[in-house]
């Protein structure tokens, strides 16, 4: 019998973002830095690849997973994402070395969660600044609030991959 999927979120995260670490933080495109973070991840630890960018509503109604977790730096922010459980299954099965029919629905979610982990520990990584960042565990939650509305500076791409659709959001704040 398959294990049962932890309850998802229905309210946004709550954590306190710190006061900006002081330092000059270079301006950036968040849309190219979405592009090459995902095209990045899901190359390297995933073999797999977009097939360009898409609406989010091109999977509507299909059953979809959601994670995020926040990162503290300079700068702070958010990292979500939304995939179809269609699409996240055979990226699951595909790093964890299993047969998909083989994979309990747990697992998949915790996959889930691993993307948005290796999502944003890629963008952090791609910032130009010298600060350090502490990356918060990444928590499944209902696709409605991770991909609801943001506070500061936001980007919001959806691509297409095999089997669905994947949408990320990143949101900044590298304070006033």
């Amino acid at each position: 019998m398959p294990e049962p999927m932890p309850e998802p979120m229905t309210e946004p995260m709550t954590e306190p973002m710190p006061e900006p670490m002081p330092g000059p933080m270079p301006e950036r495109n968040l849309d190219a830095l979405l592009d090459t973070v995902v095209a990045t991840v899901l190359e390297t630890m995933f073999f797999s690849e977009t097939s360009g960018e898409t609406s989010p509503e091109s999977d509507a109604g299909s059953p979809r997973l959601a994670a995020a977790l926040t990162f503290r730096g300079c700068p702070s922010g958010e990292l979500a994402l939304a995939i179809t459980t269609a699409a996240m299954r055979p990226l699951a099965a595909g790093f964890l070395g299993e047969d998909e029919a083989d994979l309990p629905e747990r697992q998949v979610g915790e996959m889930a969660c691993e993307l948005a982990n290796m999502l944003c520990g890629s963008m952090v990584s791609h910032m130009e600044t010298q600060m350090s960042f502490d990356l918060g565990s990444p928590m499944l939650m209902s696709p409605e609030v991770a991909l609801a509305p943001r506070a500061g500076r936001t980007a919001r791409k959806s691509w297409a991959i095999d089997h669905g659709t994947l949408t990320v959001v990143l949101s900044v704040d590298e304070g006033a």
